[in-house]
């Protein structure tokens, strides 16, 4: 059981590792989008109170002759642009991370199927090696699920602000 079952350990780390890292990227990307956001919100505050005060002017008019406002308005499209970027990048790893997750299931499945079948056949000898298997796919199986969580929690979040379909 020993050679087989390490591989199946090794290939189940590699798998979880990858399903860790694509999640906390949904993250890293959420955070991403909810600063631009803010940030074009704090550039609409210094924009709109100008822009009501002058309401014959245009943006570009008052920008001219105003600093402030041009300023609040470059960081207004830098935000923006940043925030469909983010958009763009987070839509892709969150198909990433789901692939990186259904793959550390499959690997359950079937390092569980392989111990499944040696727990019929098993030397009583070899019951530790069984066990520290049975461990290991317990604990991968629990991390998955809060993994899978996590994820679907980003998910709602970011539909909820309108950020993704």
């Amino acid at each position: 059981m020993g050679q087989k079952s390490k591989a199946y350990t090794t290939s189940l780390t590699a798998e979880m590792q990858k399903a860790d890292t694509d999640v906390n990227r949904c993250q890293q990307f959420m955070i991403g989008i909810d600063g631009s956001r803010e940030n074009m919100d704090k550039a609409l505050k210094v924009i709109e109170p100008k822009m009501k005060a002058a309401p014959a002017k245009t943006f570009a008019e008052l920008a001219k002759t105003d600093a402030e406002v041009k300023k609040a308005g470059e960081t207004y499209e830098r935000a923006a642009k940043e925030l469909e970027d983010y958009k763009t990048k987070f839509a892709k790893t969150i198909g990433e991370a789901a692939l990186s997750i259904e793959g550390a299931q499959t690997v359950i499945k079937n390092f569980q199927a392989y111990c499944t079948e040696k727990e019929k056949s098993a030397n009583p000898l070899k019951k530790k090696s069984l066990a520290k298997s049975l461990a290991v796919l317990t604990k991968a199986s629990a991390d998955l699920a809060n993994l899978r969580r996590f994820l679907g929690g980003i998910i709602d979040v970011q539909k909820q602000k309108g950020n993704i379909v």
